[in-house]
Order: structure tokens, then sequence, then C-alpha cells
């Protein structure tokens, strides 16, 4: 009767095993069938993007006729998005590989909804190169052209969105179902694992009064080994009390190693574990031995070659002391669930992270937002979100092909990263777009060095092969809970204060305001009370010498704006002129300066004070482009003849220059020829190419303060003051270094070579009539 049952007990060992092999066999296998079936898919998708880009870039260079470009070669690349479209609806292969069909209704609807999208877009595409190639310029369907384009881009990014969200659904229910496939086989194993050792340890109890032979509890202990070797499965048999730990050769097979290598001791399986989970599991198994349960636990341990291995761990108490039920003996399994692991890991690395550059996407960014939200409102603290456009891309793209911009975004991600703290996270959430999460933040200026290094980090000069490329960025950016809305709109509200940024000049920050209706606001009172300032004749200017710091001679003053307010006092220009920025009054503040300045220059004059170079007076971008700008600047010079205008100076800012060098140039060329002067204000922060800088007419270059301020700590800020003045004396133009704080900052710019300065370290800006005593009493530092 023992025996019969032991053949029932190994029969059903024999069958448990078999369904437990075939459950891990559909376990890889449901893993890898997601693997292959949605890699291909998102590759689509972004072949769609790319290939539609490529078509939309080439078009516009075939239009502009900056280059000769075959309008059915941009045909066939609407013709390859199409392909891969309609691919990932009926299925397809090419050289890389096989799309299988989506079966996702809606899915379904948003990929039409894109080859409609495409189709459209050619339409629209046709009509204006026929406008062009009928008439030769250019037509009003440029309007619909991008609007089109934006169409068809938004549904496609719709479709990359949703494909990702179904990739992350599928994902979780795969790891879902893979525990609960464990658990089973774990119960499965363990219960008839359990039911054997029973089975033969009460054998042996009763071998007298049962009469089995010594025979009959060898080959039972056989076939439980087995099965166990039959499922793959390392055994290991643990006696509590002495710590003796036996294991079988799948156990050691699985490591790489043989029973040669190891003490037959618990501290054999210890050593083995990695470090960092260690600990857990080793609670993990004591806490199930005290409640008696059966326990699941996965961690990793060291192979013989020296690489890690993921383990799925199962286990239970199968034999208690009689009289103190104290735990004597445990047994269970090893499975070696490695490959499991980095099938999710590479699903897992599909759905949250960027193909190219390796971070996070738009479905991670916003898991790791929404979970530091929740830190913030624990902890009391703010977050910044940080949305970052790139300024001149597509320049790059168009100059240098698509496989030079992937490199370029490949080494600027790396840079940005490296600009954030522990803690932040940056994501690429499209094209040239970043959007960065700056967490733990007690105010919300401490964002703000993150966003220069930001900007810096930007507008490096990334050398690839025997090219060297330029781009800056824009950033715009909100605070939470300041700015109280959830994820999707405080990204959206970071973007919106990109485009501001973009508006401004590019190569800056700009914060959104959270309170648009007060923003108007306080935007038409500031407008308001700036007008009444400038009637009631409230402004002035004040003037900073520069000087060369080699011979002692001033060689000229800056005329720099103040509000002369009645209850707040000397305003400095930051706290007006962005009011103005892009309002009407900018033009009407910038002729008021130029005015004023050839005003004190005339003053001057009459008391015998000429200056060797000249006066200068910064003027904006907008001021600059007007397309009246030189015919006002004319008459401006005329209202003063007394005044020659070689002793004007104007100040651009190097960004404002290169955001159309071809009109500012121009602009330039015809100012000059009255006989007025110009500098390149704030030179290094736009990165001018040599072209641009030879395209250039200015005379002058001035070092950005923020480089000459951080030189003599900083080898980089030495590097680009040094190439500066490097460069304007390879172009034979004058150099200028703002920002000269101390004795030091004017030694090292002597031994550089820059002998015009000027900064605090000489004078700070003054009134008009305290220039001639001030010049009357100045003398260089000895050192100089």
């Amino acid at each position: 009767m023992i025996k019969t049952s032991s053949r029932k007990i190994l029969v059903l060992s024999i069958s448990v095993t078999l369904l437990i092999m075939t459950i891990v066999y559909y376990s890889f296998y449901t893993g890898r069938n997601i693997v292959e079936r949605f890699t291909p898919l998102v590759d689509a998708v972004k072949e769609v993007k790319l290939e539609a880009t490529i078509a939309h870039l080439w078009f516009e260079e075939a239009i502009s006729g900056d280059r000769t470009l075959n309008i059915d070669d941009i045909w066939a690349h609407l013709d390859q998005a199409e392909w891969y479209a309609r691919a990932m609806l009926d299925g397809g292969t090419n050289e890389e590989g096989t799309i299988l069909a989506l079966n996702d209704p809606s899915l379904r609807l948003k990929i039409d909804a894109t080859i409609d999208g495409i189709h459209h877009f050619r339409q629209i595409a046709e009509k204006r190169w026929a406008s062009q190639i009928s008439s030769g310029i250019g037509s009003n369907l440029d309007q619909e052209f991008d609007q089109s384009f934006l169409e068809f881009s938004l549904s496609a990014d719709d479709v990359e969105t949703v494909l990702q969200k179904i990739i992350s659904d599928d994902l979780e229910a795969f790891k879902f179902t893979q525990r609960l496939l464990l658990i089973l086989i774990f119960i499965l194993g363990t219960t008839i694992g359990g039911v054997l050792i029973s089975n033969n340890i009460k054998h042996i109890r009763n071998i007298n009064a049962l009469k089995l032979s010594q025979e009959d509890v060898r080959l039972s202990q056989i076939q439980l080994l087995n099965i166990i070797n039959g499922a793959k499965l390392g055994y290991w048999d643990w006696y509590y009390k002495t710590g003796v730990h036996k294991v079988n050769d799948e156990w050691l097979s699985m490591l790489g190693l043989s029973q040669d290598d190891i003490t037959h001791s618990i501290s054999d399986w210890e050593k083995l574990i990695h470090p960092d989970d260690k600990e857990i599991t080793q609670n993990t198994v004591q806490t199930h031995i005290q409640s008696g349960t059966n326990y699941v636990a996965e961690f990793r341990m060291k192979h013989a070659d020296g690489r890690w291995i993921w383990i799925q761990g199962s286990g239970s108490v199968v034999e208690y002391d009689k009289d103190t039920n104290e735990p004597l003996r445990l047994c269970g399994t090893h499975q070696d669930i490695t490959e499991r692991k980095q099938s999710v890991e590479k699903l897992e690395r599909i759905a949250h992270f960027d193909v190219l550059t390796n971070l996070p996407n738009r479905v991670l960014l916003a898991d790791r937002l929404s979970q530091a939200m929740l830190q913030c409102s624990r902890h009391k603290k703010s977050l910044a979100v940080v949305f970052l456009d790139l300024d001149g891309f597509k320049a790059v793209n168009d100059a240098y092909g698509h496989n030079m911009g992937d490199k370029l975004l490949i080494a600027l991600s790396h840079s940005m990263k490296g600009a954030l703290r522990e803690g932040d996270s940056l994501a690429r959430i499209g094209g040239d777009e970043f959007v960065a999460v700056l967490t733990d933040l007690t105010t919300d200026n401490e964002c703000q060095p993150i966003l220069e290094r930001l900007l810096s980090a930007a507008s490096e000069p990334v050398t690839i092969g025997d090219k060297v490329l330029n781009v800056s960025a824009s950033i715009g950016f909100t605070i939470y809970p300041q700015d109280n809305v959830d994820t999707d709109q405080l990204i959206r509200h970071a973007d919106q204060a990109m485009y501001v940024a973009k508006e401004s000049g590019k190569n800056r920050y700009h914060l959104f305001d959270t309170a648009q209706d007060d923003a108007v606001k306080v935007q038409l009172e500031s407008l308001e009370a700036i007008r009444g300032a400038l009637d009631n004749q409230q402004f002035v200017l004040y003037y900073q010498p520069k000087v060369n710091m080699k011979t002692g001679t001033v060689t000229g003053v800056e005329a720099l704006i103040r509000w002369q307010h009645p209850e707040r006092g000397l305003l400095n220009p930051i706290e007006f002129l962005p009011a103005i920025e892009n309002s009407p009054m900018n033009i009407e503040m910038g002729e008021w300066v130029i005015d004023t300045a050839l005003k004190q220059i005339g003053k001057w004059q009459a008391m015998g004070l000429i200056f060797p170079d000249c006066t200068s007076v910064n003027i904006s971008a907008v001021q600059l482009q007007q397309p009246n700008f030189t015919n006002r600047l004319m008459a401006l010079l005329a209202a003063h003849p007394d005044v020659e205008p070689r002793y004007l100076e104007l100040e651009v800012l190097e960004t404002s220059a290169l955001d159309d060098v071809h009109n500012v140039s121009k602009i330039m060329d015809n100012c000059i020829a009255l006989g007025v002067k110009f500098a390149l204000d704030d030179f290094g922060t736009g990165y001018s190419s040599l072209t641009y800088l030879r395209r250039l007419p200015a005379n002058l270059i001035k070092i950005d303060q923020s480089f000459v301020r951080d030189m003599l700590h900083d080898a980089d800020d030495l590097a680009i003051v040094e190439g500066v003045i490097a460069l304007a004396r390879s172009f034979k133009r004058n150099v200028i270094a703002e920002g000269v704080e101390t004795i030091e900052h004017g030694t090292t710019l002597l031994q550089l070579g820059c002998e015009l300065a000027q900064g605090y370290g000489i004078a700070r800006p003054m009134p008009a009539s305290d220039i001639p005593a001030w010049i009357s009493e100045w003398k260089p530092d000895a050192n100089w």
C-alpha cells in the first residue's frame, strides 16, 4: 500500500513538473513576444516622423533656393513615411525586419489620421511647389503649409504617446502575470517537494512498522531529485541548527560552480549574494522562518565568471523540533530569471527612455514629475519644471544632415545632464526639446544658477569629426506649487515661457507668469508709469568710464539709463526695461537715449572734454531692425550738428546680431556710412562663428562680463577670454573687457593682450557732471 502511494505521488510530481516547465516556457515566450511585437512598432512610428521631417526640411530648402534638390526625392521620403504608417496597420517587412499589424481599434484610427495628415501635407506642398514654379516667388500657401505639417506632427506624436502607453500597460500586465506564475510555481513545487520529503521522513520513522526497505527509501529520494532536476530548478536543503547547506548539481550549474567549490555551509549562499541585496534577502528569509510561511524573493548572485545573475529563490520550513517546535530543516529551490529580468528591463527602456539619448521620455517624465510633486507637498518644498528648446539646431540638420544632428543631440544631452544636481531629472520629449525637473527647492532663486549652467551647457561648442557645431538654448520654466496645476499643465506653462524667452532674443530663460490677468494689469501699469516718467523727464543717463589700463588714458564712456523714481529712488534698467521690451515705447526710449547722449557729448566738447574714442549707447535688437532705423539715426545726428558722428558708438548684443546676420550687417553698413561706430556687446555668449564675425562690421568687441568676472578661478572662462582676444586680433578688431572688478582682473587682461577695460574696479557709473572731476583724478594702478 505504501509503495502504491509512493507511485501515485511520483506520477503527481512528474505531472506537476511538466506543468511547471510549461508555465516557465510560457512566461519567457510571453516576455519575448512583447519585445518582438512592440519594438518594431516603436521604431516604425519614429521612422514616420523622421521621414516626414526630412521631407519638410528638404522642401523648405528647395523652395528657398539655398540648394538644388530633386523634388521626387522629397516625395519619396513622404512615401516612405506612409509605408511605415501602413505597415503598422497591415503589417510589413523590409531589410530591418518585420512589423506586425496593430489590433487596437483606437490606435488604428490615430494611425489612419496620421496617414491622412501625410496626404494633406503633400497636397499643400505640391500646391506650394507649383505656385513657386509658376510665379518664381513665395505664395500665400506658406502658413497653410506650416499648419499642415504641424497637424501631421501632432497626430504622429499622439500615435507615439498612445503606443508608449499600450507598451507600458502590457508591461505591467506581463509583470503581474509573472508574479502570479512564480507564486504558482513555488506553491506547486514546494508543496509536492514537502509531500515527498514528508513522505520519505514518515517512511524512515515508520520503517519497522511499515516494513519499508532501505532500497525503497533510496529510490524515492532519487525520484525526488530527478523531478527537481528535470524542472531545471536548483534545489537546496538547509539544516538550520547545524548550518549544513546541501545543493544539487543544477544549483551549482547556474552559478558555474562544482561541488569542490563549496563548503556545504549556509555561508556558501550568503557569500554569493550581491552586497546590495544581502540584507533584505536575509531579513525576508528570517521573517518567513519565524512566521512559518513560504517565502519568495528575487536577488542577485555572483557567477563563477564574475557576472551577476538574477535568482528567484523560494523555500519553506519542512521539519520542526517536536518538543520545542523550533525549525530544524528548510528546503527550497533556485531559478535563474536573468533572461526574464533582461526582457522586462528592455521593455521598460522602450516604454520609458528615449532611444537616441538614453534620457527619460515623456512617459517617464510624467511619472517622475508626479512623484516629485508629492514629495514637495509632504516636505513643504518647491520644484521647477524647465522646458528647453535648442536655438539653431535646424540649421545644423540642414547643413550637415540628420546623422550629425543626432550626434550633436547626444553630446548636448550629456552636457546638460551634467549641469543638473543629483536628484534632478532631464528628459527628451521630442526633436530638440528637453524638459528638466529641479526638485527640493527652498526658494525660487535656487534654480537660477542651474538654469545658467543649462544655458552654458547647451551653448558649448561640440566637435564632431572636423566640424565644430554651435547652438544655444531658450528656456522657459515654472515653479510648483506657486503654479498649482497638474503635470501636463506645468509642462505646457514652461513651454509657453520658453517661447517668450525665444522671442526675447534666445539664449536666455523666462519664468512663466502664474497669474496671467494680474500680469497684464501690472504690464499696463508699468507701461503707464514709464510713459509718465518719460514725459516728466525722470530718466537720466549715467556714464561709466572706459580706460586704457596700460597708458592710463580715458578713451570714452558708456551711457547707461537710470530711472530717478520719485518714491523708489534710483532704479537700474533691469527694473523697468523688460516691461517695454516688446512695446513701441522700446523704440522711443532708445531714441531718447541716443538724443540725450549726443546732447551730453556736445556739452563736454564745449567744455573742452573730447574723448579719444567715443561715447557708446546700447540699442536693442527691436530698435536696430526697424525699417527706418537709419533714417531716424540720421535725423538725430542732424539735430546735433556740432557733434561729429564718429564720437557716437552703438552697442549691439552679439546674440541680437546673430538673429538675422544679413539684415543686421546691412543696417550696420548704412549707419557706418553716416560716421557712427559699432561694438558687439556681451561677446562670447552667442558663440559667433568666424563667418558671422567677418560679416558684422563692428569696430569693437566687448568681452562679456560673466567670463571676465570668473576667469581668475574658472579655467574655461579664462580660455574664452583669451580666445576672444585672439579672435579680435586676428580680425583686426579692438577689444574691451567688461566686468573688471579687481586689480588682478586688470593685470590678467593686460597679460593676455587686452588693454581696454571698464568695470567697478575702475569706476562705477556716475552722473555726467562727475565725469570731468573723475578724469582729472584717475590714475591706473601701479601694477598695470
